[in-house]
């Protein structure tokens, strides 16, 4: 396994890395779901390797084929130049954990906005909703 494909904090190459670098670097606007750069980040790798949006750390010794590096980088840049919100380039969003499929229809729910629903909602929702 080659070490400038691999997940590391010693290897400057990383897409995590980069991301992090060039979100901050762009100014990108945050608050679909995280307030920061490194949040984003994780979440974009994540999805452009195909791997679970909460787990990260038993995939940081991974190798990363090329074609993922691609795939991540393209996300990064998307972000950045068309200042799109993840969800939209992912085509998904996560709301209490449950995905939902999303487009640039949708209004992407923040993280507060989920808590006061289901708070709110919750003395007239018997059985919560498992798919719209």
């Amino acid at each position: 396994m080659q070490n400038n494909n691999r997940l590391r904090a010693a290897d400057p190459g990383r897409p995590d890395r980069y991301a992090v670098s060039r979100l901050n670097a762009a100014r990108v606007a945050l608050g679909h779901g995280s307030d920061n750069a490194w949040t984003k980040r994780v979440y974009l790798v994540l999805h452009g390797l195909h791997l679970p949006p909460d787990t990260l750390d038993p995939f940081l010794d991974a190798a990363v084929l090329p074609s993922e590096r691609s795939r991540v980088l393209d996300l990064i840049d998307r972000r950045v130049t068309e200042r799109l919100p993840a969800a939209y380039l992912t085509g998904e969003a996560w709301l209490r954990g449950h995905r939902f499929h999303v487009d640039r229809r949708v209004i992407v729910p923040r993280p507060p906005i989920a808590e006061l629903l289901a708070e709110g909602l919750a003395p007239w929702v018997r059985d919560p909703v498992a798919r719209i």
